[in-house]
């Protein structure tokens, strides 16, 4: 006879079929109605540099939230990117003047109709600015007159990054009428339809998902490490024992391990973790790994998914033979 000690986990609860109250309910519930008056901001993070050539486009965002007015919020923050698109819908037939002011950088894109490939660059701006607000600082911030359709809808991409120290990103216009609106307010804006495809990129090596099993003579996987999976780009282990036996009593859950060796956390070719039971053990409880590892940084870990606890693994008791 065999008894296993499960493994802490998270718990979820099940509906009863037609149930579309809950968010663990598995069964068909209608969307949200999409939002109007709105435009899409797209954030990266981890981002080092502050060119704008670093906005990684090509890979999937960190976050998105929905913007009602083209103007991000001002925050502090190190070393992120953004990009800002949707529609704009001209109130007026007639000549529009573009501004945008962006820290560290940014970048505004206008396609001549709702077709983002056909976007073109209208203004920029690349170098030290006051506020949110400061738009006339440089003449590269200020777009040429541009003519637009009253009730056209025409595709706007602005892009943003931010390297260290206080962030913000605003577009502005001027109507036909002479008017100037700071920023562009959201009854002038659209959300996608679709998210478009942007052109094929040219996909760095580090982009790929990676996974290494590592066997022991007898051919049994001892250990497997994912490589960079981990939200902040660490590698994840988890390893596999057995007894004198052959058997697998206990059954690791994986932990994020450094990805550079330190005195106490040696890392073989490719990854391969030597302490990788220690570090387990060590990156579940309060102190994390002796000698400078990662383990759960503070109390409020365990609301971000992280529990800490003694035993993580599921262990099987074996009946001695008779």
């Amino acid at each position: 006879m065999r008894t296993r000690r499960p493994a802490p986990r998270r718990t979820s609860t099940s509906c009863a079929p037609g149930c579309r109250a809950c968010p663990c309910c598995p069964w068909p519930r209608p969307l949200p109605p999409a939002p109007t008056q709105v435009i899409l901001r797209e954030e990266w993070a981890n981002v080092p540099g502050g060119a704008l050539a670093d906005v990684p486009v090509h890979l999937a965002p960190t976050g998105t939230a929905y913007l009602n007015q083209l103007e991000a919020p001002a925050a502090s923050g190190f070393n992120y990117a953004a990009r800002v698109r949707g529609y704009l819908v001209a109130p007026l037939t007639g000549a529009y003047t573009f501004w945008i002011v962006g820290d560290d950088a940014a970048e505004l894109y206008l396609s001549p109709d709702q077709d983002p490939a056909h976007k073109v660059l209208i203004a920029s701006c690349l170098d030290y600015t006051s506020s949110a607000h400061d738009f006339d600082r440089y003449p590269a911030q200020r777009s040429a007159t541009i003519q637009l359709l009253a009730n056209q809808r025409y595709y706007v991409e602005a892009r943003h990054k931010q390297s260290w120290g206080p962030g913000y990103l605003a577009v502005a216009w001027t109507l036909p009428t002479g008017a100037r609106q700071e920023p562009i307010p959201a009854t002038a804006l659209e959300p996608l339809l679709d998210a478009p495809a942007d052109a094929a990129p040219t996909w760095p090596v580090s982009a790929a998902a990676r996974t290494t099993q590592y066997l022991d003579g007898l051919g049994r996987p001892v250990q497997t490490v994912q490589h960079e999976a981990s939200p902040s780009l660490r590698d994840l282990v988890q390893p596999q024992a057995y007894d004198a036996l052959g058997r697998e009593p206990r059954q690791y859950l994986p932990y994020a391990a450094d990805v550079t060796a330190t005195p106490a956390n040696a890392v073989g070719p490719a990854g391969f973790r030597y302490r990788a039971l220690t570090e387990q053990a060590a990156f579940y409880r309060s102190t994390g790994v002796p000698g400078g590892g990662q383990g759960p940084p503070d109390p409020d870990f365990a609301g971000r998914g992280v529990a800490r606890t003694g035993r993580a693994y599921a262990e099987t008791q074996f009946e001695a033979s008779p």
